[in-house]
């Protein structure tokens, strides 16, 4: 099957990234369309960093429990 599609293309850095819709597309869906990726992405970052700070607590609590003391002169 062939579609008609309007394709908005942007450079950034060496990566070009795609919006694609229907022409006919009514302007006020497509941004809702883009504000819906926006909150997407902004879920995955809350994971990754939520990951990440687990797996710092991970870390700290594998220390060996010497090298957390501080010496006193």
């Amino acid at each position: 099957m062939l579609k008609n599609v309007v394709r908005f293309e942007h450079t950034i850095g060496p990566k070009i990234y795609h919006f694609i819709c229907d022409p006919d597309s009514p302007l006020p869906e497509a941004k809702e369309a883009l504000f819906q990726f926006l909150i997407d992405i902004g879920k995955i970052e809350e994971q990754i960093k939520a990951t990440q700070t687990a797996a710092e607590a991970v870390k700290q609590s594998e220390k060996p429990a010497d090298e957390n003391k501080t010496e006193v002169s």
